[in-house]
């Protein structure tokens, strides 16, 4: 998470979310689409907050959802794109 989004996130409470919840944050549909995801550092890394459960940050899948459409928009500029110019989706 960046310094920016950490510091965004110390004045509101986080709230911690649900693998099925972090799957439909990231866009994707199988548990292993998002072990792979966070394995290779694509998205955050779950906390464990008890013995036998693990969830996702709320405030770092946000951050990571504003990281993800800056890097959108700085690769193709904002505003300036045809549909030509979007990267290809290719399922996993």
């Amino acid at each position: 998470m960046s310094a920016k989004a950490h510091k965004a996130g110390a004045d509101q409470l986080d709230r911690f979310v649900n693998e099925p919840e972090a799957r439909v944050a990231a866009g994707v549909k199988s548990r292993s689409t998002l072990q792979s995801m966070i394995e290779d550092g694509l998205f955050p890394a779950p906390v464990r907050v008890s013995r036998g459960r693990i969830a996702w940050s709320a405030v770092e899948i946000a951050a990571w959802q504003r990281e993800r459409k800056q890097a959108r928009d700085d690769t193709r500029g904002a505003n300036t794109s045809s549909p030509t110019d979007l990267p290809s989706i290719t399922p996993r």
